[in-house]
Protein backbone atom coordinates (compact mmCIF):
# COMPACT_ATOMS: atom_id res chain seq x y z
CA UNK A 1 0.00 0.00 0.00
CA UNK A 2 1.16 3.40 -0.25
CA UNK A 3 3.48 3.49 2.54
CA UNK A 4 2.25 5.21 5.45
CA UNK A 5 3.44 8.56 5.04
CA UNK A 6 6.11 7.08 3.66
CA UNK A 7 4.80 8.08 0.95
CA UNK A 8 2.94 5.85 3.00
CA UNK A 9 -0.51 6.79 2.64
CA UNK A 10 -2.75 4.36 4.42
CA UNK A 11 -6.51 4.47 4.37
CA UNK A 12 -8.86 3.51 7.17
CA UNK A 13 -12.60 3.20 7.31
CA UNK A 14 -14.93 2.75 10.18
CA UNK A 15 -18.45 2.23 11.34
CA UNK A 16 -21.23 4.76 11.58
CA UNK A 17 -22.04 7.40 14.15
CA UNK A 18 -25.08 5.53 15.38
CA UNK A 19 -23.77 1.99 15.37
CA UNK A 20 -25.91 -0.97 14.45
CA UNK A 21 -27.04 -3.60 16.92
CA UNK A 22 -24.04 -5.76 16.21
CA UNK A 23 -21.69 -2.89 17.03
CA UNK A 24 -23.34 -2.27 20.40
CA UNK A 25 -24.03 -5.78 21.62
CA UNK A 26 -22.12 -8.41 19.65
CA UNK A 27 -19.23 -8.20 22.11
CA UNK A 28 -19.51 -7.91 25.89
CA UNK A 29 -17.35 -4.85 26.64
CA UNK A 30 -16.39 -6.37 29.99
CA UNK A 31 -14.49 -9.13 28.22
CA UNK A 32 -11.04 -8.51 26.85
CA UNK A 33 -8.56 -10.75 25.12
CA UNK A 34 -6.60 -11.06 28.34
CA UNK A 35 -9.46 -11.94 30.65
CA UNK A 36 -12.84 -10.78 31.90
CA UNK A 37 -11.91 -7.65 33.82
CA UNK A 38 -14.13 -4.68 33.10
CA UNK A 39 -12.71 -1.52 31.55
CA UNK A 40 -11.01 0.18 34.50
CA UNK A 41 -8.95 3.28 35.10
CA UNK A 42 -5.73 1.30 35.60
CA UNK A 43 -6.01 -0.13 32.10
CA UNK A 44 -4.72 2.00 29.25
CA UNK A 45 -4.89 2.61 25.50
CA UNK A 46 -1.95 2.71 23.11
CA UNK A 47 -2.01 6.51 23.16
CA UNK A 48 -1.70 6.69 26.93
CA UNK A 49 -5.33 7.27 27.93
CA UNK A 50 -6.91 5.35 30.81
CA UNK A 51 -9.48 2.86 29.56
CA UNK A 52 -12.26 4.56 31.49
CA UNK A 53 -11.42 7.98 30.05
CA UNK A 54 -11.15 6.46 26.58
CA UNK A 55 -14.59 4.93 27.04
CA UNK A 56 -15.99 8.35 27.92
CA UNK A 57 -14.31 9.97 24.92
CA UNK A 58 -15.73 7.43 22.48
CA UNK A 59 -19.12 7.74 24.15
CA UNK A 60 -19.04 11.52 23.62
CA UNK A 61 -18.34 10.97 19.94
CA UNK A 62 -21.24 8.53 19.69
CA UNK A 63 -23.56 11.11 21.26
CA UNK A 64 -22.47 13.78 18.80
CA UNK A 65 -20.54 12.66 15.74
CA UNK A 66 -20.46 16.12 14.17
CA UNK A 67 -16.88 17.11 13.42
CA UNK A 68 -15.64 19.87 15.70
CA UNK A 69 -13.38 21.36 12.99
CA UNK A 70 -13.15 21.58 9.22
CA UNK A 71 -9.72 19.92 9.36
CA UNK A 72 -8.25 17.46 11.86
CA UNK A 73 -5.00 15.50 12.08
CA UNK A 74 -3.27 13.76 14.97
CA UNK A 75 0.53 13.47 14.89
CA UNK A 76 2.46 10.73 16.72
CA UNK A 77 6.22 10.68 17.25
CA UNK A 78 8.69 8.19 15.85
CA UNK A 79 9.39 7.07 19.41
CA UNK A 80 5.69 6.31 19.86
CA UNK A 81 5.64 4.22 16.66
CA UNK A 82 8.73 2.28 17.77
CA UNK A 83 7.41 1.66 21.29
CA UNK A 84 3.94 0.62 20.15
CA UNK A 85 5.33 -1.71 17.50
CA UNK A 86 7.48 -3.35 20.17
CA UNK A 87 4.52 -3.67 22.56
CA UNK A 88 2.23 -5.20 19.94
CA UNK A 89 4.84 -7.75 18.94
CA UNK A 90 5.90 -8.61 22.48
CA UNK A 91 2.31 -9.12 23.65
CA UNK A 92 1.27 -11.17 20.63
CA UNK A 93 -1.35 -8.64 19.54
CA UNK A 94 -2.88 -9.15 16.11
CA UNK A 95 -3.41 -5.47 15.47
CA UNK A 96 -4.89 -2.22 16.71
CA UNK A 97 -8.20 -0.42 16.46
CA UNK A 98 -8.58 3.33 15.94
CA UNK A 99 -11.73 4.89 17.37
CA UNK A 100 -13.09 8.30 16.57
CA UNK A 101 -13.45 10.20 19.85
CA UNK A 102 -13.83 13.63 21.43
CA UNK A 103 -11.52 15.11 24.04
CA UNK A 104 -12.50 17.09 27.14
CA UNK A 105 -12.98 20.22 24.99
CA UNK A 106 -15.31 18.28 22.64
CA UNK A 107 -12.72 18.45 19.89
CA UNK A 108 -12.01 15.67 17.39
CA UNK A 109 -9.40 13.13 18.44
CA UNK A 110 -8.67 9.41 18.37
CA UNK A 111 -8.40 6.51 20.81
CA UNK A 112 -6.06 3.71 19.73
CA UNK A 113 -6.51 0.26 21.29
CA UNK A 114 -4.53 -2.97 20.97
CA UNK A 115 -6.35 -6.15 19.89
CA UNK A 116 -5.88 -9.90 20.06
CA UNK A 117 -7.18 -12.60 17.76
CA UNK A 118 -10.49 -13.88 19.10
CA UNK A 119 -11.10 -16.75 16.70
CA UNK A 120 -12.55 -17.34 13.24
CA UNK A 121 -15.48 -15.43 11.83
CA UNK A 122 -16.71 -16.51 8.42
CA UNK A 123 -19.63 -14.11 8.18
CA UNK A 124 -19.85 -12.10 4.98
CA UNK A 125 -19.31 -8.88 6.92
CA UNK A 126 -15.91 -9.93 8.28
CA UNK A 127 -13.21 -9.10 5.74
CA UNK A 128 -10.38 -10.83 7.57
CA UNK A 129 -12.45 -13.86 8.67
CA UNK A 130 -11.10 -13.35 12.19
CA UNK A 131 -12.46 -11.43 15.16
CA UNK A 132 -10.20 -8.88 16.84
CA UNK A 133 -10.90 -8.19 20.51
CA UNK A 134 -9.86 -4.99 22.28
CA UNK A 135 -7.62 -5.35 25.32
CA UNK A 136 -6.26 -2.75 27.71
CA UNK A 137 -3.93 -4.63 30.04
CA UNK A 138 -0.26 -3.77 29.43
CA UNK A 139 2.93 -3.94 31.45
CA UNK A 140 4.97 -1.34 29.55
CA UNK A 141 5.64 1.81 31.62
CA UNK A 142 5.64 3.79 28.37
CA UNK A 143 1.85 3.62 28.33
CA UNK A 144 1.22 5.61 31.46
CA UNK A 145 -0.95 8.62 30.66
CA UNK A 146 1.79 11.25 30.82
CA UNK A 147 4.38 9.26 28.89
CA UNK A 148 2.63 7.97 25.78
CA UNK A 149 0.36 11.01 25.64
CA UNK A 150 3.41 13.29 25.49
CA UNK A 151 4.20 11.87 22.05
CA UNK A 152 1.02 13.10 20.34
CA UNK A 153 -0.04 16.47 18.93
CA UNK A 154 -3.62 17.31 17.97
CA UNK A 155 -3.82 19.64 14.95
CA UNK A 156 -6.90 21.56 13.88
CA UNK A 157 -7.92 23.57 10.82
CA UNK A 158 -4.69 22.91 8.95
CA UNK A 159 -2.60 25.08 11.25
CA UNK A 160 0.61 23.04 10.95
CA UNK A 161 2.56 23.95 7.77
CA UNK A 162 3.94 20.39 7.69
CA UNK A 163 0.48 18.97 7.03
CA UNK A 164 0.85 19.27 3.27
CA UNK A 165 -2.21 17.25 2.23
CA UNK A 166 -4.22 20.35 3.09
CA UNK A 167 -2.41 22.35 0.43
CA UNK A 168 -0.73 21.08 -2.73
CA UNK A 169 1.86 18.44 -1.80
CA UNK A 170 4.70 17.51 -4.10
CA UNK A 171 3.61 14.05 -5.20
CA UNK A 172 6.56 13.63 -7.59
CA UNK A 173 8.15 10.25 -7.09
CA UNK A 174 5.62 9.15 -4.47
CA UNK A 175 5.64 5.39 -4.18
CA UNK A 176 2.89 2.86 -4.76
CA UNK A 177 3.71 -0.64 -3.58
CA UNK A 178 1.03 -2.55 -5.46
CA UNK A 179 -1.32 -3.52 -2.65
CA UNK A 180 -4.98 -3.49 -3.66
CA UNK A 181 -5.95 -0.81 -1.15
CA UNK A 182 -3.30 1.74 -2.03
CA UNK A 183 -4.25 5.34 -2.35
CA UNK A 184 -2.18 7.70 -4.41
CA UNK A 185 -0.77 10.94 -3.08
CA UNK A 186 -3.14 12.78 -5.42
CA UNK A 187 -6.25 10.92 -4.21
CA UNK A 188 -5.19 11.29 -0.60
CA UNK A 189 -5.08 15.05 -1.13
CA UNK A 190 -8.62 15.03 -2.54
CA UNK A 191 -9.98 12.90 0.30
CA UNK A 192 -8.41 15.05 3.01
CA UNK A 193 -9.72 18.24 1.41
CA UNK A 194 -13.23 16.72 1.21
CA UNK A 195 -13.36 16.37 4.98
CA UNK A 196 -15.18 19.22 6.67
CA UNK A 197 -17.34 20.19 9.61
CA UNK A 198 -19.81 17.42 8.98
CA UNK A 199 -21.37 14.38 10.60
CA UNK A 200 -18.70 11.64 10.65
CA UNK A 201 -20.18 8.34 9.45
CA UNK A 202 -17.52 6.18 11.07
CA UNK A 203 -17.01 4.64 14.50
CA UNK A 204 -13.75 2.69 14.51
CA UNK A 205 -11.38 0.79 12.27
CA UNK A 206 -9.20 -2.24 12.85
CA UNK A 207 -5.72 -2.65 11.30
CA UNK A 208 -3.27 -5.55 11.44
CA UNK A 209 -0.03 -5.44 13.40
CA UNK A 210 1.95 -5.64 10.15
CA UNK A 211 0.93 -2.06 9.42
CA UNK A 212 2.68 -0.79 12.54
CA UNK A 213 5.67 -2.96 11.63
CA UNK A 214 5.77 -1.26 8.24
CA UNK A 215 5.52 2.22 9.68
CA UNK A 216 8.45 1.56 11.98
CA UNK A 217 10.55 0.13 9.15
CA UNK A 218 9.79 3.09 6.94
CA UNK A 219 10.78 5.66 9.56
CA UNK A 220 13.95 3.69 10.27
CA UNK A 221 14.67 3.35 6.56
CA UNK A 222 14.60 7.03 5.61
CA UNK A 223 18.08 8.53 5.17
CA UNK A 224 19.28 9.99 8.48
CA UNK A 225 19.81 13.42 6.95
CA UNK A 226 16.03 13.82 6.61
CA UNK A 227 15.35 13.06 10.29
CA UNK A 228 12.14 11.04 10.09
CA UNK A 229 10.16 12.03 13.17
CA UNK A 230 6.72 10.38 13.15
CA UNK A 231 3.37 9.83 11.47
CA UNK A 232 0.31 11.99 10.88
CA UNK A 233 -3.22 10.54 10.92
CA UNK A 234 -5.60 12.69 8.87
CA UNK A 235 -9.38 12.71 9.07
CA UNK A 236 -10.62 12.32 5.49
CA UNK A 237 -13.70 11.66 3.38
CA UNK A 238 -13.92 9.63 0.16
CA UNK A 239 -16.58 11.23 -2.05
CA UNK A 240 -19.27 9.36 -3.93
CA UNK A 241 -18.69 8.40 -7.54
CA UNK A 242 -19.90 10.94 -10.06
CA UNK A 243 -19.58 10.86 -13.87
CA UNK A 244 -16.01 11.70 -14.80
CA UNK A 245 -14.82 11.74 -11.19
CA UNK A 246 -14.69 8.33 -9.52
CA UNK A 247 -14.40 8.14 -5.76
CA UNK A 248 -10.94 8.24 -4.23
CA UNK A 249 -11.86 4.83 -2.82
CA UNK A 250 -14.25 3.05 -5.21
CA UNK A 251 -14.78 0.14 -2.79
CA UNK A 252 -16.08 2.41 -0.04
CA UNK A 253 -17.35 5.68 -1.57
CA UNK A 254 -19.10 8.16 0.66
CA UNK A 255 -17.21 7.07 3.76
CA UNK A 256 -15.09 8.94 6.26
CA UNK A 257 -11.63 7.51 6.69
CA UNK A 258 -8.17 7.90 8.15
CA UNK A 259 -5.14 8.56 5.97
CA UNK A 260 -1.69 8.03 7.51
CA UNK A 261 1.41 9.81 6.26
CA UNK A 262 5.01 9.57 7.48
CA UNK A 263 6.75 12.78 8.54
CA UNK A 264 10.26 14.17 8.80
CA UNK A 265 12.19 17.42 9.29
CA UNK A 266 12.26 19.66 6.21
CA UNK A 267 12.66 23.27 5.13
CA UNK A 268 9.44 25.11 4.21
CA UNK A 269 9.73 28.65 2.85
CA UNK A 270 13.24 28.92 4.22
CA UNK A 271 12.31 27.72 7.71
CA UNK A 272 13.36 24.35 9.12
CA UNK A 273 10.30 22.58 10.46
CA UNK A 274 9.46 19.30 12.15
CA UNK A 275 6.48 17.07 11.38
CA UNK A 276 6.51 17.62 7.60
CA UNK A 277 4.72 15.01 5.46
CA UNK A 278 6.72 12.99 2.95
CA UNK A 279 5.58 10.61 0.23
CA UNK A 280 8.59 8.62 -0.88
CA UNK A 281 9.29 5.06 0.30
CA UNK A 282 12.78 4.52 1.67
CA UNK A 283 12.45 1.12 3.34
CA UNK A 284 12.84 -2.05 1.29
CA UNK A 285 9.45 -3.74 1.17
CA UNK A 286 8.10 -6.77 -0.54
CA UNK A 287 5.51 -5.74 -3.13
CA UNK A 288 2.67 -7.22 -1.08
CA UNK A 289 3.96 -6.12 2.32
CA UNK A 290 0.88 -4.04 3.00
CA UNK A 291 -1.61 -6.38 1.35
CA UNK A 292 -3.39 -6.92 4.67
CA UNK A 293 -3.65 -3.36 5.93
CA UNK A 294 -7.09 -2.52 4.57
CA UNK A 295 -8.93 -1.55 7.74
CA UNK A 296 -11.96 -3.60 8.70
CA UNK A 297 -15.07 -1.46 8.92
CA UNK A 298 -16.96 -1.52 12.16
CA UNK A 299 -20.34 -0.99 10.59
CA UNK A 300 -19.94 -4.36 8.88
CA UNK A 301 -18.12 -6.24 11.64
CA UNK A 302 -18.05 -4.67 15.10
CA UNK A 303 -17.29 -7.88 16.94
CA UNK A 304 -14.40 -7.18 19.29
CA UNK A 305 -14.93 -3.41 19.38
CA UNK A 306 -15.73 -2.87 23.06
CA UNK A 307 -16.00 0.91 23.26
CA UNK A 308 -18.12 2.57 24.39
CA UNK A 309 -19.60 0.48 27.18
Amino acid sequence: MKKAAIGLIVIFFAGCCKSNNQGDSATDPSKTAIGTTKVATERVTLNGISAQTANNMVSEFKKNCMSSHTKTAIWFSKIWVEKIDNILNREGADGFRIYYAKNADKKNTVVIVSTKDDGPDFSKTCDTHRDHLDYFGHTSPFLDTLNAGAHAVEEYDGSDPGATLYTTPDCTGSCLLGATNNISCENATIAVKKFGKQSINTRSEWFPRILMDGLKKELDGEPKKFLADGIRIYFAFHPLDIPGAPSTNPKHPGRHAFIIVATHTAVINGIKRNRVDYYKCYANFDKDFFSGDNGEQCQYNCTGATLPQ
